[in-house]
């Protein structure tokens, strides 16, 4: 079990195409078939939206090769990255799409999770995670900012403050619906002259050091392969400052990977401040073939609100040409109490905004607060427990709920295409060595 260690990005191509073929005239294997989950409506009466392309069917690249993976054809995962603010911290959106298409196609792991958790509420579901309290300084793109912004795509970069520094992830525990085994660790960090070094222990035994000093500011990596089966991976640091950005759990096998970047407090202008090398090294090197955008609920109601998601969209277009772009409306927000609630202004010119900036950005667009019922639905959500009375953030259940119904649009989405295509996935061939 010989790690093998990266220490900067090589550019790996999107694998497709970013416009489709012509419909199939005559389908070259047999009609994919899969059941689409139906939605709940005993709470939330407003239909699921469908997705709405302001490009040229750019869907399609991504489609294809999830059709190739339901056809025993392509054996690296689909990876999906989902940023979002405080709503996304606790996974219960991307925690409930993750087991929805994991059950479809395959579980291919959990997939990144930030470290040290730099909120006490950050908890992936079907994964194990924690940290030396103590220990550490944890920086992110909101709350706890640096003032470098080398915080790579993740947007959380903790920083030891003392020696022997400890966090550690692991496989979900036994029973989990998914996540229970893996076979493939990646571990990102920053590379800066004078940094230290860190250890990296599997199931409680020294696996690992690594050396995080380098003449340059630049993502580092370490990939490494195990036998299948629950894992705890540990990193512990020397007495010289590390900076870690993440780490990865994975199998290789066809199936799905959700990354959830969920950042307490983020926002657009945010998420484009970080150091844009850095963030577009880490994206290259991580692979997504899906980005969604959902954040709201501190988004400026300001024309800089517009540029900013601009600039978010750019840096991934430029690190992963012709991968598709997700922009999501707001979850809804309101104010007052659930015996007087009130209406935010805001969150329309906020939603306002989304929509024109997918239109002129020429990305996708999803209603997620039309899927929640528009305009005052997060007080019919906090009236069923599905969200606090903040009005801003969802429960588990309400999480939950909108991670199925985005799961809901995905699939029908894919019917469609598959309808147009019905031999979608049949010829797949990875572009390079490298995609497999």
């Amino acid at each position: 079990m010989s790690p093998a260690s990266s220490t900067s990005p090589t550019e790996t191509p999107a694998g497709a195409a970013s416009s489709s073929p012509a419909p199939d005239t005559k389908a070259e294997c047999e009609p994919l078939q899969f059941a689409i989950p139906e939605p709940d409506t005993s709470v939330v009466k407003a239909p699921v939206p469908g997705l709405e392309d302001f490009g040229q069917d750019q869907m399609a690249p991504f489609y294809e090769s999830l059709a190739a993976v339901a056809r025993g054809k392509r054996k690296e995962p689909r990876r999906i990255g989902i940023y979002g603010d405080s709503n996304m911290t606790r996974d219960f959106i991307t925690g409930q799409l993750r087991r929805e298409l994991q059950k479809l196609f395959g579980d291919s792991g959990h997939g990144y999770i930030g470290l040290a958790r730099p909120w006490s509420w950050y908890l992936h579901m079907d994964v194990r995670h924690n940290f030396d309290k103590t220990a550490w300084k944890p920086f992110n793109m909101a709350t706890t900012q640096v003032a470098d912004r080398y915080y790579g795509f993740g947007g959380i970069a903790p920083q030891n403050i003392q020696s022997k520094a400890r966090t550690w992830v692991a496989t979900a525990k036994e029973g989990s619906p998914v996540g229970t085994k893996l076979d493939h660790v990646e571990i990102y960090y920053l590379k800066k002259p004078k940094h230290g070094s860190f250890e990296v222990l599997v199931d409680k035994k020294h696996f690992a050091d690594v050396d995080t000093a380098g003449p340059e500011v630049e993502a580092g990596r370490l990939v490494f392969d195990l036998p299948e089966g629950p894992h705890r991976i540990d990193i512990v640091t020397g007495p010289k400052l590390v900076r870690l950005l993440g780490a990865v759990l994975e199998r290789k096998t066809p199936g799905v990977v959700v990354d959830s970047i969920g950042i307490g407090g983020v926002n657009s202008e945010l998420l484009a401040r970080a150091d844009r090398d850095l963030v577009i090294q880490t994206l290259k090197m991580r692979k997504h073939e899906l980005f969604v955008l959902l954040t709201g609920a501190i988004e400026p109601d300001s024309p800089k609100h517009g540029a900013a998601m601009k600039e978010v969209i750019e840096r991934h277009r430029e690190a992963r040409p012709g991968v598709p772009f997700i922009l999501m409306s707001p979850p809804d927000l309101a104010g007052g109490s659930l015996n007087a609630p009130t209406k935010s202004v805001r969150i329309n010119q906020v939603a306002k905004a989304k929509l024109k900036t997918a239109r002129e950005a020429k990305t996708l667009f999803w209603d997620f607060r039309g899927a929640m019922g528009g305009e005052q639905s997060i007080v019919n959500f906090a009236q069923h427990k599905m969200a606090w009375t903040d009005f801003i953030h969802l429960t588990e259940p309400g999480g939950r709920l909108m991670g199925r119904r985005f799961a809901i649009a995905l699939l029908r989405d894919f019917r469609r295409y598959l309808g147009q295509h019905p031999s979608a996935g049949c010829a797949y061939e990875p572009a390079t060595a490298a995609d497999e």
